[in-house]
């Protein structure tokens, strides 16, 4: 019986999330943020408890262990070596320096404002500071949508790339976390470096190994059927492979897909169209299961705080924008613009939901980190809305400011009268 009920759960949740796109869609607003809301009202719903809607930890673990190895694997496999050029280049430096401000200004303001200072609290402040780094515009395009501008497409470009950055090195620190105490060289070399070397080292041969074998068969053989279940079979087993192995499972799924977007695979692009399938229904599970997690019960100076450590995080991401864009082509709007759009996505939220399962006792953290999802989305879909003011989308980043309806009007307004009179004249 209680596999119907997990069962029940799950369709009862995506029905609710597919209504919530549909409505979403008609409203033109984030359904990423109506997802999380609903899930916050599910949560603080008085019959949730032991519900359809209550699952077990190790249900969540696996949903989202699942989804984390699908999105670093999606996200890496993005990463092409061979294209690298002046605005990948700009998007890396733009991706560092939001770390770093972050780490400074927001893992500052955590301390101040909710983290108690240990050596412990820096590293969870650091690993917020890390999540919080985590951009996905797609989630507010919903005005723009696939509109061709080189802003948005340098915003797509830096989530692309910030993404396997943000999901592992939280997990990386976390362990460590739990491990040292006091911070002394002879710790920092046994608790820190060599822990964390292992599971790296360990991570990218496990993943280069996989890789090689499965890739080399698909240069040659695909099958419509059962290349895309190969991909994902292989992303799982290499996750499992090296946590099994005593490393870091998302390290050897990003190498493995950094391998599978370098590397020739027959009807590549296709197998990556299937990942981005089964991704939809698990945004939709992942989503409403992050905002599940928040019970309203913290007081109107929690919430204050949150408020004062979100604007010290805007500051942050401007000042990151001037830094990695200076004496770039880039004019003063639409840096501003870059600067408010930052918003949250799935892999802030996947991080979320697996420290939410699988190390409990962070609960104000969490809390604090879903209502920065909230308050990036909001502050994305209003930037969305007054995106005219800040850079012109009907213009393409490789096309000269013509409008468009001069110069074909004239055209067609000639062809007529020019061609016409020939035509009777000959006869």
């Amino acid at each position: 019986m209680e596999a119907i009920s997990y069962l029940t759960g799950l369709s009862v949740l995506l029905i609710i999330g597919i209504i919530a796109t549909i409505v979403a869609r008609k409203l033109r607003v984030s359904s990423i943020l109506f997802f999380i809301l609903i899930g916050i009202f599910i949560a603080n719903l008085p019959s949730t408890k032991g519900g359809v809607l209550d699952f077990p930890p190790d249900f969540l673990i696996a949903i989202a262990l699942l989804t984390l190895a699908m999105i670093v694997f999606d996200g890496s496999s993005r990463l092409s070596l061979h294209e690298l050029d002046k605005q990948s280049t700009r998007a890396v430096e733009l991706v560092v320096a939001f770390i770093v401000m972050n780490a400074l200004l927001v893992g500052g303001g955590a301390i101040l404002l909710f983290i108690e200072p240990s050596v412990q609290g820096f590293l969870l402040a650091i690993i917020f500071a890390v999540i919080m780094a985590g951009t996905d515009p797609g989630s507010v395009f919903i005005l723009l949508g696939e509109t061709k501008h080189r802003v948005l497409e340098f915003l797509r470009l830096e989530a692309v790339l910030n993404t396997p950055v943000v999901v592992i090195i939280p997990f990386l620190l976390l362990d460590i976390v739990h491990g040292v105490r006091q911070l002394t060289v002879e710790s920092t070399f046994n608790d820190l470096l060599l822990p964390l070397l292992q599971q790296v080292i360990v991570g990218i041969g496990t993943g280069l190994l996989i890789g090689v074998i499965v890739f080399r068969l698909m240069r040659k053989h695909y099958s419509k059927s059962l290349s895309p279940v190969v991909v994902i079979a292989t992303t799982i087993f290499a996750y499992v492979t090296a946590e099994q192995l005593a490393g870091n499972g998302i390290v050897a799924v990003a190498t493995l897909g950094l391998l599978f977007g370098n590397t020739y695979v027959k009807r590549k692009g296709r197998l990556v169209e299937f990942s981005s399938i089964l991704s939809t229904s698990l945004n939709i599970l992942v989503f409403l299961m992050v905002g599940m997690l928040v019970v309203i019960d913290f007081d109107l100076a929690f919430f204050i705080k949150s408020l004062a450590l979100f604007v010290i995080a805007i500051i942050a991401r401007f000042l990151a924008v001037v830094i990695s864009l200076h004496g770039s082509e880039f004019k003063w709007r639409e840096k501003l613009f870059m600067s408010l759009h930052m918003p949250k996505g799935i892999a802030v939220a996947v991080v979320t939901l697996t420290l939410a399962v699988l190390w409990p006792g962070l609960n104000e953290l969490l809390t604090l980190m879903i209502l920065f999802m909230v308050y990036s989305l909001i502050l994305g879909s209003v930037t969305d809305r007054f995106s005219k003011y800040f850079i012109k989308k009907d213009i393409l980043p490789e096309e000269a400011p013509v409008l468009p309806s001069t110069a074909p009007a004239k055209q067609a307004t000639a062809k007529p009268s020019s061609s016409k009179p020939k035509k009777r004249a000959k006869k």
